[in-house]
């Protein structure tokens, strides 16, 4: 799981430069499911508060400032390879 996450992680920062809500929705939404399942809390409530923020159309400045509190704390996971998010693109 963990050496999936800098893929993850470039494709929400894809989608959400080019405005592709349904498909950013669905990384953010398999993410919270993934991370729920291994108990990791802080993450799965971080996609959800960015997946209601998305689907409640609350403003780019409000969807940016919780997709990046979600990719900060992924980031922040043992093992996960920031350099792989470039390999990833």
């Amino acid at each position: 799981m963990v050496h999936d996450l800098p893929g993850d992680v470039q494709k929400i920062r894809t989608f959400l430069e080019k405005g592709e809500t349904e498909a950013l929705l669905r990384v953010i939404h398999q993410l919270k499911g993934a991370f729920g399942g291994y108990g990791f809390k802080s993450i799965t409530e971080l996609a959800a508060a960015a997946e209601t923020a998305i689907k409640e159309c609350e403003g780019n400045d409000a969807i940016k400032a919780k997709i990046g509190s979600l990719i900060q704390n992924i980031r922040r996971i043992e093992g996960y390879d920031a350099q792989a998010e470039s390999v990833a693109a």
